[in-house]
């Protein structure tokens, strides 16, 4: 069996295959399998958070972005001893996407992380996914006995929004074989003017909106015999642009309205378009309810608009927000033991994935500054990553720790939990696999020898 490049043939023949069952009949194939992936990373240092997101931004090779960032990951991780599977959701297109899940061990307490590393950016997610690898690196350089407990990493090249149902798809699939983690954490870049001094527990209410305006086609020489949509759709859009919807409440910041696109498609300057479009998205706070926001733009849009207009509006949900708990009582205590600061508590996120997940269980999003975000150079210290990496340890070791398992097991099951939206899930391959492929040991053993190097 080969692993080129992440394709959905490649795919499909590898589903055939599980290495962990098939290990014990061919060990020979499935160490070679296992060296193949993991040979992605040869001669990184997998506890050198910088060293791993280079490789993960670098060099692809050839290979789309996507696939090369899957394939790294993958070989870190299989390194590391995990067991890593990709998911893809079924009728979502030739360009549907895919997400890694990767598990080490199986007791209890359940830690989670996810992240998207869709992006090519550092920032959005992939200078937190290489600190959080990074760190699960050192544990197990640190440890003795193993791990106490279990890992899973859930990286999706999805960035949910409004219209994503991939999410709903996979914490579905999640919840039917059992993988759900118990604690999750979110790498999301939320610290602002240094590490570390957000983090996120809740999230707002996000509705995303395209207003199309019909008119009448004509020549700008004539511009009576036509209906400009333009004009109208610009004092549309300012009304909205204007609308200060609240001052925030005590939970959450004030709302916000965005507008993120304006589309006419004409190319001539003398010809006045017979349509015209544009897209905003509201972050909306517990002032406000889905349908409430729904029926002020409708109304808005026809007094404005009149009737000769089509206004499609769709949303994740209201807002949701989750008393502290165990795990962001772990996630302050290591913010603070490693920079010096307790982090502020926000309720802001806008991740429709984190949504999904945090309905089965208690969630935190922490991650690197976010300034940079989405521009051409968009870059995250080393001595941040750095930091990242310490932080993500230190939670880590508390929430593994003996006495951290009897003090907060008690308290993981009684999140309430409401189901995903049902999807159809493919997994589609599994890579490989704990001691019979490649052993903590000797990823440990080779982590070192590149560490000294």
């Amino acid at each position: 069996m080969t692993h080129d490049d992440l394709d959905p043939q490649n795919l499909a023949v590898a589903a055939l295959v599980d290495v962990p069952r098939e290990a014990a009949r061919a060990p020979v194939q499935a160490r070679a399998m296992a060296a193949a992936v993991a040979s992605e990373v040869d001669g990184i240092a997998l506890t050198d958070p910088a060293a791993l997101a280079h490789a993960l931004l670098g060099d692809s090779g050839g290979r789309p972005r996507e696939t090369h960032t899957r394939r790294v990951l993958a070989g870190a991780l299989v390194r590391l001893g995990f067991t890593v599977r990709e998911l893809s959701v079924a009728g979502e297109g030739p360009g549907r996407r895919r997400t890694l899940f990767a598990r080490l061990g199986s007791g209890t307490p359940r830690i989670g992380f996810a992240a998207h590393i869709g992006a090519s950016e550092a920032a959005d997610m992939k200078g937190a996914v290489a600190g959080f690898i990074a760190a699960v690196a050192r544990m197990q350089q640190a440890r003795s006995r193993g791990l106490q407990g279990s890992l899973c990493l859930l990286l999706t090249t999805e960035a949910a929004d409004a219209t994503s149902q991939g999410m709903a798809a996979i914490t579905d699939w999640l919840t039917t074989e059992g993988e759900l983690p118990e604690l999750c954490i979110v790498g999301a870049p939320t610290s602002r003017a240094r590490l570390g001094d957000v983090i996120k527990l809740g999230c707002r209410g996000q509705l995303h909106g395209v207003v199309t305006v019909q008119g009448r086609a004509g020549h700008t020489g004539c511009p009576e015999l036509a209906d400009n949509p333009v004009s109208r759709l610009l004092r549309f859009l300012s009304r909205l642009d204007e609308a200060q919807l609240d001052h925030g409440s005590s939970q959450f910041p004030p709302s916000s309205l965005t507008i993120t696109t304006v589309d006419v498609g004409n190319r001539a300057t003398h010809v006045i378009p017979a349509a015209a479009s544009a897209a905003f998205e509201i972050r909306y706070n517990d002032h406000h309810t889905r349908l409430s926001l729904e029926s002020w733009l409708r109304r808005l849009a026809v007094a404005q608009l009149g009737t000769a207009h089509q206004l499609e509006l769709r949303g994740t949900g209201d807002t949701t927000v989750k008393p502290p708990g165990a795990l962001s009582e772990a996630m302050c205590a290591a913010i603070s033991m490693v920079t010096g600061h307790r982090p502020a508590i926000d309720t802001g996120s806008e991740d429709a994935g984190v949504r999904l997940i945090r309905r089965h269980c208690p969630v935190v999003e922490f991650g690197p500054r976010g300034e940079t975000m989405l521009e051409a150079d968009e870059q995250v210290a080393r001595a941040e990553l750095e930091q990242l990496t310490q932080v993500y340890q230190a939670v880590l070791d508390r929430l593994l720790a003996d006495e951290s398992r009897g003090r907060s097991r008690g308290n993981l099951g009684k999140h309430d939990a409401t189901q995903g939206t049902p999807g159809r899930i493919t997994p589609s391959a599994v890579f490989s696999s704990l001691s019979m492929c490649l052993t903590t040991e000797t990823a440990c053993a080779q982590d070192s020898n590149a560490v000294g190097a």
